[in-house]
């Protein structure tokens, strides 16, 4: 999901302010590989066959890169022999397999529309489906879903009978009221399966981990059938009038993203007429950046390539699929340049796809129009995107969209003030905690 290009009508910098060594760039945008230790550490792919685009003839040039989900992450399922149905695993078992074959695509304008796995008559109850399809929300791993939930409730979740669904609410976060949490979820599945008597809806118990405010905070949703399972992850996105909330599988990878890396201090102006210049500068560095070289050369099972190729042939292949976006975000009162790059991700292997963000991220990238660095990945409040601040997210421009943000706190202490506040304790640590003020 790109930002919004409209330039600030206010002075600028661009200046190579660096963020303090705590705030360095630091991505876990295509770490899935830390969602089950057991996960064996993959074998470089050196035959040159795409898992995600097998069976193409032979490319030397990539097709349109909007091409592959058109903007959107959920219109693909899986299908059963020849009959073109979507095929779902007996009671118990995880939807999805522990490699997605889907590639998350870089913005581009949609041209499928999924239908709606719920009847019309309860689809009707909620916001309309936009033309196109939900917008993809980049950056989104299970490692990342579950970050603020403690390996203890993920293990319990996974012993839940029934079929099982991961949900995000917009606006939610990590300081979100446990019973707020669970009321929002349930109002929304409730009103799209209400002869469904064994659904319900249970909180994790958050970790200690010092997490941004509005870092993801999953509910899970069981005693799900397979239809309901399927239909959630279809939609993708349920809204009424109220609040919004978004469906991911549970404990399976997710589709590999082709958003990599917001940089600074590329000097250029943000703006739709200046994106490919900046795209251009960037792939200039990169045709001599031989690490990157080398990790494509290793790691090209997303390559659709059917026949050996050379590493000079593969590398420009990924090279033609580099897009940038560039943006404004708010540093210092002031605006500041931003430039995303989007490239599509030579594996869908969740350990090599971590290397080639953690690759991507730790460059410095020498152009001619200035050094470009990495910064710490942007958090939409809304959608939980990475590759925009929450006054671009594109989400809120759809008509009908709920504008207000959720209110509650589960009173894990993030207080304001200097040392006053409430007493000492687990959920109250006396820097200016607050008490709960119930939820909306």
């Amino acid at each position: 999901m790109p930002t919004s290009s409209t330039a600030p009508t206010g002075p600028f910098e661009f200046g190579s302010t660096r963020e303090v060594q705590s705030k360095k760039a630091k991505s876990d945008h295509g770490s899935d590989s830390e969602m089950d230790p057991s996960t064996p550490t993959p074998s470089p792919c050196k035959s040159g066959r795409s898992a995600s685009l097998g069976g193409m003839r032979n490319l030397t040039k990539p097709s349109t890169i909007g091409g592959v989900l058109s903007g959107q992450m959920t219109s693909k399922q899986l299908q059963c022999g020849d009959t073109g149905e979507p095929c779902f695993p007996s009671s118990g078992q995880s939807l999805w397999p522990p490699i997605s074959p889907l590639t998350q695509t870089a913005p581009a304008p949609g041209n499928q529309i999924p239908h709606s796995a719920i009847n019309n008559t309860v689809r009707a109850l909620f916001l309309r489906v936009p033309e196109g399809g939900w917008l993809t929300v980049y950056g989104m791993t299970q490692a990342r879903l579950t970050k603020a939930i403690r390996t203890t409730s993920i293990v319990d979740w996974r012993t839940y009978e029934g079929q099982k669904v991961l949900t995000v609410p917009e606006w939610g976060h990590v300081d979100f009221q446990i019973a707020a949490l669970v009321t929002l979820v349930e109002d929304i599945v409730r009103q799209a399966f209400p002869d469904n008597k064994k659904l319900d809806v249970f909180p994790g118990g958050p970790t200690e981990e010092c997490l941004q405010l509005h870092h993801p905070f999953p509910a899970i949703i069981t005693g799900l059938s397979n239809k309901e399972a399927k239909a959630l992850l279809s939609e993708f996105c349920l809204t009424n009038t109220h609040h919004a909330v978004f469906f991911y599988p549970f404990d399976k990878a997710l589709p590999v993203s082709t958003f990599a890396v917001s940089l600074e201090n590329i000097v250029i102006r943000p703006g739709p007429d200046n994106d490919a210049r900046a795209a251009a500068e960037i792939v200039h560095f990169l045709r001599t950046a031989r690490e990157v070289t080398d990790h494509v050369n290793m790691w090209h099972d997303n390559i659709p390539f059917t026949d050996q190729s050379s590493p000079v042939d593969l590398y420009q292949w990924v090279l033609d699929t580099v897009t940038v976006k560039g943006a404004f975000i708010q540093r210092k009162g002031s605006p500041f340049p931003i430039h995303h790059l989007y490239i599509h991700p030579p594996s869908t292997d969740p350990l090599a796809h971590k290397k080639w963000i953690d690759l991507l991220s730790g460059l410095v990238y020498y152009t001619r129009k200035g050094d470009g660095r990495a910064i710490k990945p942007l958090l939409c409040e809304v959608c939980k995107g990475i590759d925009h601040a929450v006054a671009d997210c594109l989400y809120t421009q759809i008509p009908g969209w709920p504008t207000l943000p959720i209110r509650g706190s589960n009173n894990r202490g993030r207080g304001f003030g200097r040392g006053r506040g409430g007493p000492a304790g687990r959920f109250n640590r006396g820097r200016g905690a607050y008490t709960s003020t119930g939820w909306a």
